[in-house]
């Protein structure tokens, strides 16, 4: 369990991923300023998003793809007419 975690953890930073993580930390400083909830929750959201390489739940599907090789790419199907 815990390789699991580590490995969702450490591995597969992108850009968008260290993004997200910045932005969520730069408006987490903002909730200190303010102290207002709502600006926490959103900063919590982003941060978390980061952290375990979610991206926000559309169509059941919340884990981020993984990106593709040459080798994992779909052939193009051909099809033949029958009469």
């Amino acid at each position: 369990m815990w390789t699991n975690l580590k490995s969702i953890l450490f591995s597969g930073w992108n850009l968008n991923r260290g993004l997200r993580l910045i932005i969520g930390i730069a408006i987490l400083f903002q909730y200190f300023e303010q102290k207002d909830i709502f600006i926490a929750m959103i900063s919590g959201t982003l941060i978390l998003q980061a952290v375990f390489n979610v991206g926000c739940c559309g169509s059941s599907n919340c884990a981020v793809e993984p990106r593709r090789t040459k080798s994992q790419t779909i052939e193009d199907t051909t099809f033949e007419e029958i009469k």
